[in-house]
């Protein structure tokens, strides 16, 4: 036995007269820019652009000549004091070598153990 005796499907309906009309002309923006105004402006902004960026380019350019150039003026001292330090360190490596082989008969300090001919530093001949 069914509780529903009447099987047809319940529709909804507008109600009697119809939905009243909706006023769409409230809610459209204000006059909106041309395409030549939104054009213009995107070109303007564009232009604006490229300029700062030349700009920057020019001030990064005269920036690194100033580091060059004051690099070139520095480089004589800078390798004055890398060629002191160096002799610094030859000579404490020396004397380290005279301490640890003291007891090596025929031991030369500075001489190297090699009996071969010197190659520049990068030739690899043998490898």
């Amino acid at each position: 036995m069914s509780l529903h005796t009447d099987l047809r499907p319940i529709q909804d309906l507008p109600p009697p007269g119809g939905y009243k009309d909706i006023d769409f002309r409230k809610k459209l923006p204000g006059p909106r820019m041309s395409g030549l105004g939104i054009f213009l402006a995107v070109t303007g902004i564009v232009s604006f652009g490229f300029y700062k960026v030349i700009q920057g380019n020019y001030a990064k350019r005269e920036l690194n000549a100033e580091k060059r150039f004051v690099r070139a003026t520095l480089l004589p001292f800078l390798q004055a004091e890398e060629d002191a330090r160096f002799l610094r360190e030859q000579a404490r490596n020396l004397e380290l070598e005279r301490r640890i082989m003291q007891g090596v008969p025929g031991w030369e300090v500075g001489k190297s153990p090699y009996h071969t001919t010197w190659m520049p530093p990068g030739d690899n001949r043998f490898g």
